[in-house]
């Protein structure tokens, strides 16, 4: 699986798109990290996944604690599925244990978060899917819920929306390049574009 992925926060604009839409399971606290990927199973959206200092589910994956009293994650349930490039804001740092074990497992992230976005698009594409305990237990408190039309979008083969090019997305890390690969840099940039960084995935 191809993916390219960042750390970083969301813009104001995303902010006041939530607080006119009155999404109240998106979180508020716009000095918050995303992990943030593009992939090729859901080319035309930025899937961002927050990083949680307290998470007492299973639909996360778990990082080490640096704060006693903790339980530091990446949520899926908390995930967004956004179009608009200006809701992608700068690049933000995390702790660097926590960075350690996010990038020595990365493949196993980005995989669990597809699977929790594709088990969600199976069972609501069946309404009864969403009366059983499995729904229920996974998706209740879901932000997917807020994005079912990027969703549709993305499943259709026919499709005519727009798909976002990783080659448009500088200083972001390429899951499939080798670690002793120099950076490049690509002809189109988003204003904060830096240098990419082209990294393996494997797990070791």
């Amino acid at each position: 699986m191809h993916f390219i992925y960042q750390i970083c926060c969301l813009t104001d604009d995303f902010y006041r798109f939530v607080s006119a839409q009155k999404y109240s399971e998106i979180m508020a606290d716009k000095k918050r990290p995303y992990f943030i990927m593009i992939n090729e199973n859901y080319p035309d959206v930025y899937i961002c996944s927050p990083f949680r200092t307290n998470v007492h589910h299973k639909e996360c994956y778990r990082l080490p604690v640096v704060i006693p009293n903790t339980a530091p994650a990446i949520d899926y349930s908390k995930t967004l599925l956004l179009q608009a490039d200006d809701y992608i804001g700068n690049e933000m740092m995390i702790d660097k244990t926590q960075y350690k074990k996010l990038k020595s497992r990365i493949a196993t992230i980005a995989n669990e978060i597809i699977e929790y976005i594709d088990l969600y698009q199976k069972l609501v594409n069946n309404p009864e899917s969403c009366k059983t305990h499995l729904y229920r237990k996974k998706f209740r408190y879901t932000t997917l819920k807020y994005f079912t039309h990027h969703l549709s979008l993305s499943s259709n083969p026919d499709k005519t929306n727009h798909t976002i090019s990783t080659t448009e997305i500088i200083g972001w890390t390429d899951s499939i390049e080798s670690a002793s690969a120099k950076p490049i840099t690509v002809a189109l940039a988003r204003p904060q574009a830096k240098a990419c960084r082209r990294e393996s995935s494997n797990e070791r």
